[in-house]
């Protein structure tokens, strides 16, 4: 976030804020200062967010908060750091069993929050909607679809975002007699809107029931795409590809590279989960069996001095702690030079708490290692499996526990974990958000991401007007 420095301009602001509370506070400005209800992105502004009942200014990059601490999320919080959500998200045409919010990716001021078992025109075709923030607010402003939709497709079951790409990802029923998709949109000059895709990704090799697209990386010009039902040399190895923006943009392509582990064995699921940044790709592959059953495990992939090409791993990283079914690996993302890697069954205490991992990359370079930190839940219990989801960015990691309990049975919640000023350790979150209308079954935090001081969580089995529509909750800092 940019620092301003130069000019300290202190305002008190003696204002009822909803509850008749007065509120001081300090804005630090550089250069001019102009108090205003624009929704204009511009550097000194004031304005008041109805949404989350505040001041805000914006400092050249971001709305900044006048009022909440560093360590407050969402707009309440207990003394047992839960924070509800700043605003809820639904698809304004959403119906019975849609699963809005099983997938979900965040960058800037634009979510993208997928629906698979949408019905559309026919069976579970599935779709993706696009909200964009503006003065604080995020509305639905386009929905995505393939311009050929096909019954049991379920595209939307993925999806990823950066700068204006949007990748969505379809992983049909093996029933569809199709391997998976991986659709590519850009955004259009007037802005996103309600569309059909760009391109469309396969694998050159694809084979029904792959499951090419359930999982999902985009980093620059590259996009990473998982298919962990391939079949190599055996039933379920799996594998990602990896394809590249040609120079003219994306068009409808087969891969540039694939990659496989080198130690792959028969139903390893390498590629149920996959993250890239830069010239770096982590891969999940959770029921790898090393010293005990299904224990999980992870790989990095490095892009070699002449470019991606076919290949194995560089490295291959590990739980220290590690056990039978585990499955570490279900879940990976990376932000610069730290991994986080769930295991969502992990055994604490009891059965199935779950926990993340942190890797940081060592001075010398990535090598096959060990986790730094390990993340757990200070109220970890029975089946929470936390870890389901993760995602981080910069100094913010997040992992989903959706079938934490809370008050019911299966609400879900999501825990934040914030890097201490001495560095990643083995360490409880220092947040835990909450669905303010949390339910039984909405299973809350089966979906995540993080950017910046925003963070977004998925509830896909939410009851709104009819079972199991779905829904999204933005949390912001």
């Amino acid at each position: 976030m940019k620092k301003l420095s130069t000019l300290i301009l202190v305002i008190a602001m003696l204002a009822f804020i909803g509850n008749n509370t007065f509120c001081q506070t300090k804005l630090e400005v550089e250069g001019g200062l102009k108090v205003s209800n624009s929704t204009t992105n511009q550097e000194g502004v004031i304005r008041w967010n109805p949404i989350t009942q505040d001041f805000e200014g914006y400092n050249g990059e971001n709305w900044v908060s006048f009022t909440k601490t560093s360590t407050t999320w969402g707009v309440t919080e207990t003394p047992q750091y839960q924070a509800t959500e700043n605003q809820k998200l639904i698809a304004s045409d959403g119906s019975m069993s849609d699963n809005f919010g099983i997938s979900v990716a965040l960058y800037g001021d634009v979510a993208v929050i997928g629906a698979p078992y949408d019905a559309l025109s026919g069976t579970d075709r599935g779709s993706a909607y696009i909200f964009e923030r503006s003065a604080g607010v995020w509305n639905e402003t386009g929905q995505l679809t393939a311009s050929v939709g096909i019954d049991l497709d379920r595209f939307g079951v993925k999806v990823a975002i950066e700068g204006d790409v949007i990748v969505v990802g379809a992983n049909p029923s093996s029933l569809a007699g199709d391997g998976g998709k991986a659709y590519v949109f850009k955004k259009p000059p007037s802005g996103w809107t309600s569309m059909t895709e760009t391109a469309i990704l396969t694998a050159s090799d694809r084979a029904n029931g792959d499951r090419f697209g359930s999982s999902l990386g985009i980093s620059g010009d590259v996009i990473l795409v998982g298919a962990y039902y391939d079949d190599l040399v055996i039933l379920d190895e799996g594998s990602a590809y990896l394809f590249e923006k040609p120079p003219t943009g994306w068009i409808s392509m087969t891969e540039t590279a694939k990659l496989t582990a080198s130690t792959n064995n028969s139903q390893d699921y390498f590629g149920v989960s996959v993250a890239i940044d830069g010239d770096v790709a982590i891969i999940g592959e959770f029921d790898d069996d090393l010293s005990g059953l299904n224990e999980g495990s992870a790989y990095i992939f490095e892009k070699p001095s002449g470019g991606w090409i076919t290949m194995n791993e560089t490295y291959k990283l590990t739980a220290s702690d590690g056990s039978n079914n585990d499955l570490f690996g279900g879940a990976v993302d990376i932000s610069g030079d730290v991994v986080i890697i769930s295991a969502y069954q992990d055994n604490l205490s009891g059965t199935q708490e779950g926990s993340a991992y942190i890797f940081e990359k060592p001075s010398g370079g990535w090598t096959n290692m060990t986790e730094t930190a390990k993340l757990t839940a200070s109220d970890a219990a029975n089946s929470n499996r936390m870890g389901i989801s993760v995602a981080i960015y910069d100094d913010i990691a997040i992992a989903g526990a959706y079938q934490d309990n809370l008050t019911g049975t299966f609400r879900g919640s999501a825990y934040v974990f914030e890097k201490p000023s001495t560095g990643w350790k083995t360490m409880t979150e220092s947040a835990k958000l909450i669905a303010s209308d949390g339910a039984d079954s909405d299973y809350f935090g089966i979906s995540l991401d993080v950017y910046d001081h925003l963070i977004l969580v998925g509830a896909y089995s939410d009851d709104l007007a009819t079972s199991d529509e779905g829904s999204a909750y933005i949390f912001q800092k």
